[in-house]
């Protein structure tokens, strides 16, 4: 596990936060780091590029995206990714820590 994504389990766990309400706020976490990827990832890409990977099944488009990306930047998209989840990770825990109301509606 991303420790990034253990650093809010324990912070919301602390706050007695449900395993369901624990388990959403981190998938929705992770979603919008991938989806930020994906946007910096087609931001790098050609339009031949970008034909190619919406002709591919999805676990190719994934490899596929991921070489351009490694190509293109010199970055390895897993730690990319991981950076982008300590983001979000980060920022969720300051947004709770600064709410006076814990709940979640």
């Amino acid at each position: 596990m991303n420790d990034s994504v253990h650093k809010v389990i324990t912070f919301l766990q602390e706050r007695e936060y449900s395993d369901e309400d624990i388990a959403r706020l981190c998938e929705d976490m992770i979603m919008e780091a991938y989806d930020e990827f994906y946007m910096k990832a087609k931001s790098v890409m050609s339009s031949d590029d970008m034909h190619t990977i919406t002709s591919l099944p999805e676990m190719a488009a994934n490899e596929e995206i991921s070489r351009i990306y490694t190509k293109v930047t010199g970055i390895d998209p897993q730690e990319e990714i991981n950076k982008l989840i300590q983001k979000h990770a980060d920022e969720l825990i300051a947004d709770f820590s600064q709410s006076s109301d814990p709940s979640l509606s």
